[in-house]
């Protein structure tokens, strides 16, 4: 701002013929204030293309992603990987994850082998394995995304991709340990009783 204004000002002052270009000092003067005018003129511009980088960083939203979506006949009981329903079940599924990674070890630690059958957590244990197992049964109708981008809507396939992937971890994570556990105790107590 002020640099530039003394630039003009200069150089207004010299085409006026007020500034004597033959003084050595008049000279060294209007050669400063030129190379300040020229430094001042690229800070400008450097400042302009950080704004500009802003608001391309921060100022549009990104776009939803593009798939390749070959036209396929979809059925209505095939969920799409990006639906808003889907991720609101994988949050819920989050949740539920968290709950377990909190009570078995608070049961295990705390509440140990005696009140097993009477716990006060055994229905939500019952509520989030069930959540664990729909969560199985929707995977196998959930569309994914192959390697070449293509959005695979094909029920085969989806089985195919879904067994190979993921299903044995889910699996074991949806195995009602307790209730098995919890069967094989009232059974083993029952037959023991009858003896």
């Amino acid at each position: 701002g002020c640099v530039a204004t003394f630039c003009v000002y200069v150089f207004t002052e010299r085409r006026r013929g007020r500034v004597k270009t033959g003084s050595s000092f008049s000279s060294a003067r209007l050669r400063g204030s030129t190379v300040l005018y020229h430094i001042s003129g690229h800070l400008h511009s450097r400042e302009k293309s950080k704004i500009k980088i802003n608001k391309n960083v921060f100022g549009d939203p990104p776009a939803l992603p593009e798939y390749k979506v070959a036209d396929a006949k979809k059925s209505k009981f095939i969920l799409l990987h990006y639906s808003t329903f889907k991720a609101g079940w994988d949050w819920l599924i989050l949740l539920a994850t968290f709950y377990v990674a909190v009570t078995v070890p608070y049961n295990v630690c705390f509440i140990g082998d005696d009140d097993d059958l009477t716990r006060s957590t055994t229905v939500s244990d019952i509520g989030v394995e069930i959540l664990f197992i729909i969560d199985i049964i929707f995977n196998f109708r959930t569309t994914f995304v192959s390697k070449s981008g293509q959005v695979i809507f094909d029920a085969r396939q989806i089985c195919i991709h879904y067994l190979t992937t993921w299903f044995i971890i889910d699996l074991v994570a949806a195995l009602p340990f307790d209730l098995l556990y919890a069967v094989k105790v009232s059974v083993v107590s029952n037959q023991l009783d009858a003896v």
